[in-house]
C-alpha cells in the first residue's frame, strides 16, 4: 500500500477481492478520503449488495484519473457483463494495475459462492443497486434506458415477494405504513410523484365529484401538505423510479383490504 501511494499519490482505487466470492475481500476497498468523502457509498442503496462496486464505479466514473489496482485473480471487479456495458456506455477506459496475490488468511466464516444466486431477495437488491450505480453515472437517455427497465422489473418483483409494511416502511420512514389508515374508505387514490401532477390529479378528481386522495411522492422531506386530501411522502432508500413503484404497487396491493376505490398512478 505504501509503494502504491509512492507511485500514485492520493490517485488511486484498490480493490481487495481475492477472487472467491462469499469471503469477505470484495467489501474491501482503499480509496484517498477526498475521493471517499465526495462519492463514497450511497446511503440510498437497499441494504444488500454492490455497495462497495459502486463506490468504485461512481469514483472512476467522476474521476477518470484514478488507476484501479487489483490481485490477478481470474475475475476482477470490472469484469462482469454488465459493467462492461456500463463502461461502454459511460465510455469509460479506466487504467488499472494488477498486483500479484499475497499469502492470505482463509475467511473465518465465508458464505457459499453463489450466496446472491441462491437468494432471490438479495439478487434482486444486487440487481436493483447496481442499476441504480449505472443510472446515476450515465447521462445518454439511449444507455439509460435498459437499466431504467431493468429497475422497474426488479423494483416490481422485490414488491412481489417481500412483505409490503415492512417494505413501505424500510422506503419511506417509520411510521409511514400506518399513516394509510387515515385515508377514507371507498376514496379514490391517486399516486403523483411530480408537484404538477399532483396539482392535476386533484383539480380532475375535483371536477369529477368524486372522493379522492393524492399519494404525492415529495422530492425533499416530506411535510403536511397544505392541499387538502393530499399525503405526502418521500423516500429515504432508491431513487424516484424505485420510490414510485414502491408507493403505487403497496397502495394497490391494500385496496381491497382496507375498501379503497381504484388506485391510479399519475407521475
Amino acid at each position: 500500500m505504501l509503494d502504491i501511494f509512492d507511485a500514485e499519490g492520493a490517485s488511486f482505487i484498490f480493490h481487495h477481492f481475492s477472487g472467491t466470492w462469499g469471503d469477505g475481500s470484495s467489501g474491501r476497498v482503499t480509496m484517498p478520503a477526498w475521493s471517499y468523502r465526495r462519492v463514497g457509498y450511497d446511503e440510498r442503496f437497499l441494504p444488500r449488495q454492490f455497495d462497495e462496486v459502486d463506490a468504485i464505479l461512481s469514483g472512476l466514473a467522476k474521476y477518470p484519473g484514478l488507476t484501479l489496482y487489483h490481485y490477478e485473480t481470474a475475475e476482477m471487479v470490472l469484469d462482469t457483463d454488465n459493467i462492461g456495458a456500463f463502461l461502454r456506455g459511460a465510455k469509460l477506459v479506466p487504467r488499472t494495475q494488477m498486483l500479484p496475490m499475497p499469502v492470505r488468511r482463509a475467511a473465518a466464516n465465508p458464505k457459499p459462492e453463489n450466496y446472491v444466486i441462491d437468494s432471490p431477495a438479495v439478487s434482486t437488491m444486487q440487481s436493483i443497486n447496481e442499476a441504480m450505480c449505472f443510472l446515476k453515472n450515465l447521462d445518454q437517455p439511449a444507455e439509460r434506458e435498459r437499466w431504467q427497465q431493468r429497475l422497474k422489473q426488479d423494483t416490481e418483483r422485490i414488491v412481489a415477494m417481500t412483505d409490503h409494511r415492512s417494505l413501505f416502511e424500510l422506503t419511506f420512514g417509520s411510521g409511514a405504513w400506518d399513516r394509510l389508515d387515515g385515508l377514507e374508505k371507498g376514496a379514490d387514490i391517486i399516486v403523483t410523484a411530480s408537484d404538477h401532477a399532483c396539482r392535476f390529479a386533484m383539480a380532475e378528481a375535483q371536477a369529477s365529484g368524486a372522493r379522492f386522495a393524492v399519494l404525492h411522492l415529495a422530492q425533499l422531506p416530506a411535510v403536511a401538505s397544505d392541499l387538502p386530501n393530499v399525503m405526502t411522502f418521500s423516500s429515504a432508500i432508491g431513487n424516484e423510479i424505485f420510490s414510485e413503484i414502491v408507493l403505487y404497487q403497496c397502495v394497490k396491493s391494500e385496496s381491497l383490504i382496507r375498501n379503497f376505490g381504484s388506485v391510479t398512478w399519475n407521475c
